[in-house]
């Protein structure tokens, strides 16, 4: 019973993070084309910073996935904590974010456009 239990847990969170991914997602495909029409640096990066929200959900539902398997040989202790190395898989796309960011934010700074 026990194990029916986590393995229905294990499912709602998969379910949860699918949805969180939809829903970015269409938030992304909104967010782009404001920011085209108007040039909008400030909504590209709110966009590209989404777009990592939506990778680490997709990360997060893998490492959930592959949390339920069993062990092998080669792991005696599972997939357990796939879930640390999926946050730090985020953390460094969040770091390389933020300097692209500041990359293109320097033309801005050095010549801006006037309003």
């Amino acid at each position: 019973a026990r194990a029916l239990e986590a393995v229905e847990a294990s499912l709602h969170r998969q379910r949860s993070l699918a949805r969180v991914a939809a829903l970015n997602v269409a938030y992304i495909i909104l967010q782009l084309g404001v920011a085209s029409a108007y040039s909008s640096l400030a909504m590209f990066s709110d966009a590209f910073h989404n777009i990592s929200d939506v990778a680490a959900a997709i990360i997060a539902l893998y490492c959930e996935r592959l949390r339920q398997k069993a062990p092998t040989p080669d792991f005696p202790f599972g997939y357990r904590r796939l879930q640390v190395l999926g946050a730090f898989t985020n953390a460094v796309c969040l770091v390389g974010l933020g300097f692209f960011l500041i990359l293109s934010a320097l033309p801005h700074l050095v010549d801006p456009e006037p309003f």
